[in-house]
């Protein structure tokens, strides 16, 4: 399980109580910045609020294992930013998504 701010804070201070192994190496790689990036590629078109909640699922779960997650369909779908109805956008969008992978 991740650290949380309280558990990053916590670790900082010495004062660090988490019995859970995973939490206190997650705050560990979060602090040296040495967490993994991941691309989230999941379904987005479709049945959309089903997507969304199985993408977010996927993201928490990433998260959980001390990776750094990025759900570009997440993010650039949201209204003022890309239209996924638009071949051209949604084209955009996942091209951009894709190159954060490098």
């Amino acid at each position: 399980m991740i650290g949380s701010l309280f558990d990053v804070r916590n670790y900082l201070s010495g004062r660090f109580v988490d019995d859970n192994p995973g939490v206190k190496e997650n705050c560990t790689l979060l602090l040296k910045g040495r967490m993994k990036r991941v691309i989230v590629e999941s379904p987005y078109k479709g049945d959309i609020p089903t997507n969304v909640a199985y993408a977010r699922e996927a993201l928490r779960d990433s998260l959980m294992r001390g990776e750094a997650p990025l759900a570009s369909h997440l993010l650039y779908t949201q209204e003022g930013v890309l239209r996924d109805e638009i071949p051209e956008e949604r084209a955009l969008g996942i091209e951009a998504g894709l190159s954060w992978g490098g």
